[in-house]
């Protein structure tokens, strides 16, 4: 018994001068926020904003580690009017914020706002589709399928070449963000009669 509580002793012991030896080999490496040292890769553009730089702290106080705060307001940066200019929703007005597109149509982020009763017209993804929803509540249906009720944190896979559609529902308006890879293909409007069927399903 005496030489486990020895050992347990010395082990302790170990372990308290391991620390006290790492302590003192951190405390010559300056905290990342406090750092006087201009870091690169702080400056970065944001693919939303290509005239937006994120506002750096200039807190010069080694102990008082401060916030960074990336802004990404809109300001200036006008919504589109998906329903005039883009026709490719239909049953009412959908505003599309595109956050970020690549070249060659290969991935396209964008937040999609969805007034009541309104939709996408049919359309595939050559890569598939991820879409959250982050307001409100809508539906989503393939080709030949049953229309199925998406609401808020839902998160929906739509493979590659399914042929879909989604939008609000009649009495809610609807908000997600639509991932998109490879290119769409936008096919005939999602008719009245096809988006009033989700109430009999």
């Amino acid at each position: 018994m005496a030489t486990y509580f020895t050992i347990a002793a010395g082990l302790e012991l170990l372990v308290f001068f391991h620390l006290q030896v790492l302590v003192k080999a951190r405390s010559d490496i300056p905290h990342p926020l406090t750092s006087t040292k201009t870091d690169q890769r702080s400056h970065i553009v944001s693919p939303t904003h290509p005239n937006h730089t994120p506002k750096m702290s200039t807190s010069t106080e080694q102990s008082k580690p401060t916030m960074t705060i990336s802004r990404q307001s809109r300001a200036g940066v006008p919504s589109i009017n998906g329903t005039e200019s883009m026709k490719t929703f239909t049953g009412g007005t959908v505003w599309v914020d595109l956050v970020v597109s690549a070249p060659g149509g290969e991935l396209s982020v964008a937040n999609v706002n969805f007034a009541p009763c309104a939709r996408t017209n049919w359309h595939r993804h050559e890569n598939g589709q991820v879409l959250r929803v982050t307001a409100g509540s809508g539906w989503i249906c393939d080709r030949g399928g049953q229309p199925v009720r998406i609401d808020v944190g839902d998160v929906i896979w739509c493979p590659p070449g399914t042929v879909h559609w989604h939008g609000a529902d009649d009495d809610s308006y609807m908000v997600h963000q639509a991932t998109s890879l490879g290119k769409a293909e936008w096919l005939e409007p999602v008719t009245d009669d096809v988006y009033k069927a989700k109430k009999r399903s």
